[in-house]
């Protein structure tokens, strides 16, 4: 109850003093109780004392945000979205960021919807409850430049993945796109997303989109048929920086296929399932060694990114236990020394990388997220050679191998 006080005095705060309200460029609202901890609490006895508990934080949410007409970031977190609420954020004309996090689309809304042609970057989390009509929330953004989507693992059901075709009638985001990322989509979304890019390219009047950035993490493995008819979909396209974080085709000429669908490509990230149990990128034995895949970065002519989750030179290890065991020299002495359990040929992760730039002389960064992680930059030594060297901690990189880009900025006018 104290929390609840200090929120409603802080609320009234903001709505009493003009001159704070013009400093304010960044505001984060979050409700982080759930319904399952609410239960738990003192406060919890049925359903309306829920409700009378909330309902004077959310009136003051609503009441204040039309008093903030500087703010430029906002992020709601646990919020019930209505009408309402909505319909206050049109008051914010320099409003750019907007990122609504496990926030529930409360229906019936208001039509038509508002708009908020200010926001460029919308990031979405879904609530647990979540459902197709949620995706609406794009809508009121007509202007988008960059959208994060994630799905929670809590879900249960696809509902959420992706509404019909039909949604992006009267409004497809990928129209104003310039950076799209979404997590944890099915699989079988995949095929729907494609068409709305397609769909994009049929409306636009050089069959062109403005996407530059394009990141999608699938649940599961996208196989060949679907990772090609995606890359037919983006060609032709401005893409600079692809991410594919989970494909169950990694053959050598997908590298060739990308190169010629995408050849402004920049980064590329590329994380392989050998099976749809596979949820996380651990490093994984590709359908090629490593180096056989090296010649085929010759059909990227500005690659300078490049990560992966494939193993490296060599597919199995032999323990060097194992090897003294049968050198007759398995003694105290040998297990005190804290050598390696395992026998990796040294520097490979370098050697890896120069054979890689070998073919692709524009490459700078190479990531293999794997049991070892190994992350490397380019640079040149004092005898003028190309040398790669490791840039950060290792570990950082072992469950996230995926980049991140700064949202949009307003541009300025002329």
């Amino acid at each position: 109850m104290r929390a609840r006080k200090s929120f409603l005095w802080h609320a009234k705060f903001l709505q009493e003093h003009e001159d704070v309200q013009k400093s304010v460029i960044r505001l984060v609202v979050r409700k982080d109780w759930s319904r399952r901890s609410f239960r738990y609490s003192s406060v919890y006895d049925n359903e309306d004392n829920v409700r009378k508990f909330y309902t004077p934080l959310y009136k003051a949410v609503c009441h204040t945000i039309p008093y903030l007409g500087s703010l430029r970031y906002l992020i709601l977190s646990g919020w019930k979205l209505t009408s309402i609420l909505l319909g206050q954020l049109q008051f914010l004309p320099q409003l750019h960021t907007l990122e609504m996090d496990q926030c529930k689309l409360i229906a019936p809304l208001s039509h038509p919807l508002p708009q908020l042609p200010s926001v460029l970057n919308l990031s979405y989390t879904f609530h647990e409850d979540a459902h197709f009509a949620s995706w609406i929330v794009m809508h009121i953004c007509p202007n988008l430049e960059t959208l994060s989507v994630s799905i929670t693992n809590e879900l249960h059901n696809s509902d959420p993945d992706l509404p019909v075709e039909n949604f992006v009638d009267e409004f497809n985001p990928f129209m104003t796109l310039r950076k799209y990322y979404i997590s944890s989509i099915s699989v079988s979304a995949v095929p729907r997303l494609t068409s709305w890019i397609r769909t994009a390219r049929g409306q636009s009047p050089d069959r062109k989109i403005p996407l530059t950035h394009f990141k999608i993490d699938v649940n599961g493995g996208i196989k060949k048929d679907v990772i090609l008819d995606l890359l037919d979909a983006l060609k032709g396209s401005s893409v600079e920086s692809l991410i594919l974080d989970g494909i169950r085709y990694a053959e050598l000429d997908l590298l060739d296929k990308i190169a010629q669908a995408l050849p402004n490509l920049l980064d590329l990230v590329l994380i392989y399932r050998d099976s749809d149990r596979q949820l996380r990128p651990e490093f994984i034995e590709w359908p090629h060694a490593s180096w056989e895949y090296a010649s085929h970065f010759s059909s990227f002519k500005r690659l300078q990114y490049i990560g992966w989750n494939c193993r490296r030179f060599s597919p199995t290890f032999t323990p060097v236990s194992m090897l003294r065991f049968e050198d007759d020299d398995f003694t105290d002495s040998t297990l005190d020394d804290r050598e390696s359990d395992r026998d990796y040929p040294p520097d490979e992760e370098r050697l890896l990388a120069k054979c890689l730039w070998s073919y692709c002389p524009t490459l700078e960064y190479m990531l293999i997220t794997s049991e070892y992680p190994a992350s490397l930059y380019r640079r040149n030594d004092k005898d003028g050679l190309v040398q790669f060297e490791s840039v950060i901690d290792q570990g950082a990189f072992r469950r996230n191998p995926n980049m991140g880009w700064p949202p949009c900025n307003p541009r300025k006018q002329d």
